[in-house]
């Protein structure tokens, strides 16, 4: 919830900033001379810088994704072999609760 309300705040910095400099730049783009709105460059370059973070942090979460995926299903399997051994457990209690029980009533007699 923080982190959206973050980037909401940022954008609307951004777009705010941008807007409230909308007067008319010249860019010379390699051999082209453009007029546009500085509004625009400011936006486009946040979203292009927005982009070059994406795709710099992204090979990292995909591998911590797929990472904690593999976990997780580690995780079943150990749980699952863990009550199986919980119910082993218990079995081999009953049947240790059943011979102390007959060993009782040999001795009795």
């Amino acid at each position: 919830m923080g982190r959206t309300v973050a980037s909401a705040v940022i954008l609307f910095g951004v777009i705010w900033f941008a807007v409230s400099n909308a007067s008319l730049v010249n860019l010379n783009i390699f051999f082209w001379n453009v007029s546009v709105s500085a509004a625009l460059v400011i936006f486009l370059t946040f979203l292009v810088g927005f982009m070059f973070g994406v795709l710099r942090i992204a090979p990292s979460w995909f591998k911590k994704h797929s990472q904690v995926g593999k976990h997780q299903k580690e995780l079943q399997a150990c749980l699952k072999e863990s009550k199986g051994q919980i119910e082993r457990i218990k079995e081999l209690e009953i049947e240790l609760a059943s011979e102390r029980h007959q060993l009782g009533e040999t001795k009795e007699d």
